[in-house]
């Protein structure tokens, strides 16, 4: 019987569309070449995202090679809305965007 195991992180302090192009990287691949291929990406979120990863494959009680990622998806979070300062003695508005990110693995044994 295979059983599955979820593995959420909330708050990223990425924007979805970044996590999203990482987590394209390892969806469907099997948890210890997912593992390999997040060591090796050059992004700000990889080391969150490896962090699930390591996490799912705990939470089965199972080896990485026998582990599978099912799914992995992205969603947008709360933008914290900051000031700085702008022309003419304005002030000019920018967000720190924020994702919840969401791994379902499988295991194959």
């Amino acid at each position: 019987m295979n059983t599955i195991a979820k593995s959420k992180i909330s708050y990223v302090r990425t924007s979805w569309r970044k996590a999203g192009q990482v987590l394209d990287l390892i969806r469907g691949k099997r948890a210890d070449k997912a593992i390999g291929i997040l060591t090796f990406t050059n992004k700000a979120v990889s080391p969150e995202i490896l962090k699930a990863v390591k996490s799912g494959v705990d939470n089965l009680k199972q080896e990485p090679s026998n582990v599978i990622v099912k799914e992995a998806y992205v969603g947008q979070g709360p933008s914290m809305k900051r000031f700085r300062p702008g022309p003419m003695g304005r002030s000019a508005l920018y967000k720190k965007k924020t994702c919840h990110v969401t791994l379902k693995l499988e295991s194959l044994a």
